[in-house]
């Protein structure tokens, strides 16, 4: 099966959860990353998964571009933790991975994985891990 992994910050040893279903999908299935990157940390995160054999497509975003979407988000109705990953740059390169290939499903990780993401369930079969309790998180 192909995957495309929507993530909004890079899976590594310390952020265990997307890593360990990484480690178990691209066993037995072919496995492509598209994540948000923020920080050096994140950026060496990425060459790890990659000195691995992965796959990662890199979308870099200032955590000053996040920020700034979060204060705007104050006059509207969004959650803030949706309006600091929204990123259209994120969102078009999610596009343009699925319009150049074919995906069986898409797997999208958490709540800020999927404020860019809204489009997909329209087009593909979509997963949507949303980690944690989303009303809680909201409230």
């Amino acid at each position: 099966m192909r995957i495309l992994f929507v993530t909004p910050y890079p899976p590594s040893r310390i952020r265990v959860r997307g890593y360990g279903f990484l480690t178990q999908l691209s066993q037995e299935h072919e496995v492509t990353i598209v994540t948000q990157c923020a920080s050096e940390q994140e950026l060496a995160d990425v060459m790890a998964l990659r000195s691995q054999g992965k796959e990662v497509v890199v979308v870099q975003e200032s955590k000053r571009q996040a920020a700034l979407r979060s204060g705007f988000a104050l006059f509207g109705s969004h959650p803030l933790q949706v309006a600091y990953a929204c990123s259209l740059r994120f969102t078009q390169a999610a596009q343009n991975l699925c319009s150049r290939r074919s995906f069986d499903v898409v797997h999208v990780e958490h709540l800020r994985g999927i404020a860019s993401m809204e489009w997909i369930a329209h087009t593909h079969p979509l997963v949507w891990d949303a980690v944690d309790c989303i009303s809680l998180l909201c409230k």
